[in-house]
């Protein structure tokens, strides 16, 4: 993997590589990709941090749901845990629906950890927040008191 790694973003990089002494192949000389060894959950490589801030637990909530795992880490790379474009997409409407924020997909793909993902969104929710006039802060702490 670190040699992949070294030529290959890391959202394209497998999450489990499996030697085989050769390919199964169909009579046709293709590879038979039913003949394939089963591929079992793959022992994480880090150690589990869970979230430490309130944008990390919600993050972590989302991408337990889009990936169906069990449990995230926040240093644990969406792509390592099974992620992919499609999914990325799917993750990335839902981070929009929970803050209200726009991020672009590519987001995802540069900043791949909740911690990472966490920061970019606590950035731009404190742009926001600072770019309020004082009665525009004002009306939506009163909102958020209802």
């Amino acid at each position: 993997r670190r040699v992949v790694a070294e030529r290959l973003p890391e959202y394209m990089v497998p999450v489990v590589l499996v030697e085989l002494a050769q390919l199964p192949l169909t009579a046709l000389a293709k590879v038979d990709r039913q003949a394939l060894p089963e591929i079992e959950q793959v022992q994480r490589e880090r150690e589990y941090e869970g979230p430490r801030t309130a944008v990390e637990e919600v993050l972590c909530d989302i991408w337990r749901e889009v990936l169906q795992v069990e449990r995230v880490g926040v240093t644990e790379s969406f792509f390592e845990l099974g992620g992919h474009s499609l999914l990325a997409t799917q993750l990335m409407s839902r981070v929009r629906d929970a803050f209200q924020i726009e991020l672009p997909l590519r987001t995802l793909f540069e900043k791949p950890t909740v911690a990472e993902l966490a920061l970019k969104v606590e950035e731009i929710l404190i742009q926001e927040i600072d770019s309020l006039s004082d009665d525009e802060a004002q009306a939506q702490a009163v909102g958020q008191g209802d």
